[in-house]
């Protein structure tokens, strides 16, 4: 056996070793390792349904897989499998599992049958059970650090924007902490609420006047300082001050927003590569007097709550 990236690979087999890890809330498989003659192949996406392959349907089932020539088992086997790499003739597949949950599988395969023995398949069981615990000790981890580094973002803008009385001051760093912790955002916009004759309150014919906006250094301004939008004309924005909550967009062109806009600033959000929003109410005395929205490159990652959550006890400070 030669060990590559924690995989062992049988010699003279096709040597392809897979650790899928689940990404619960999209439905995902993401297929970080996957080596071939020792050779590292890149990563990918699986879809989790049913054309999902062997290893999704061993991580919807949480049951191994043992085949020892696919083709003669192909046609008694429970789904079709996903051609990737070099054909295979023999297969073991196995769920990781801590703590009672599948978390990803692990696979191995060769391209000659009957390639893997008993003893192959319990070395294998033992291997699937240090990875699951090891995959599970490193989303412990990596939880806790960023857990970390947000909390501390937060302490540090709040701290920012408690210690000023400029309203300037208290804008940057409000700004700052949440293109930090955004990263895929290519634009911030703080809303003022305008005056209106409006007594309905139905937020029909108000408007918010932008009164900041940050941008990545290499991109214009999205919305200059100054400019007036008219919350008839901002759906999710309207649907904001009536709620008094936050809302988010997760695909901007299947939004109602897309069937209004002029083809100009259809145009504009596409050139800037927009694809989701999340507007943020700014309250006071119980009353929305603003909104923050950022407009995102690539929609959120779920969960958002948590995220979403953290901005808007920031917002709630400014």
């Amino acid at each position: 056996f030669q060990a590559e990236d924690g995989i062992r690979d049988v010699e003279r087999s096709r040597g392809l070793g897979d650790v899928y890890k689940r990404q619960e809330k999209r439905n995902i498989l993401h297929v970080p390792i996957t080596v071939e003659n020792g050779q590292r192949m890149p990563p990918l996406e699986i879809t989790l349904d049913e054309s999902s392959g062997l290893s999704g349907w061993v991580i919807r089932t949480g049951q191994p897989l043992w085949v020892d020539d696919m083709e003669v088992e192909q046609d008694t086997l429970p789904v079709r499998s996903i051609d990737y790499g070099a054909p295979m003739r023999a297969l073991m597949t196995l769920p990781l599992i801590t703590k009672g949950r599948v978390i990803g599988v692990i696979s191995a395969q060769s391209d000659r049958p009957h390639a893997f023995d008993e003893e192959h398949r319990q070395l294998f069981a033992g291997i699937a059970t240090q990875v699951a615990i090891a995959v599970e000790n490193a989303r412990l981890y990596q939880d806790m650090a960023q857990r970390t580094r947000t909390l501390r973002l937060l302490a540090d803008a709040s701290a920012g924007m408690m210690g000023s009385l400029e309203p300037q001051e208290i804008t940057d760093h409000l700004l700052t902490a949440l293109s930090q912790r955004f990263v895929a955002a290519n634009s911030i916009s703080v809303f003022e609420r305008g005056l209106s004759n409006n007594h309905a309150n139905n937020y029909v014919n108000d408007y918010v006047i932008v009164s900041a906006e940050w941008s990545p250094g290499d991109q214009s301004v999205f919305l200059p300082v100054g400019t007036r939008v008219k919350l008839s004309r901002q759906p999710w924005m309207r649907q904001l001050f009536l709620t008094r909550q936050w809302v988010y967009v997760p695909d901007m062109e299947q939004s109602a927003w897309w069937n209004i806009a002029t083809e100009d600033e259809r145009q504009l959000v596409r050139e800037r590569g927009i694809t989701a929003v999340l507007s943020l109410p700014l309250i006071s005395q119980e009353q929305v007097i603003g909104a923050v929205s950022i407009r995102l490159g690539t929609p959120l990652p779920e969960p958002i709550d948590e995220l979403v959550d953290w901005a808007q006890t920031l917002v709630n400070q400014a």
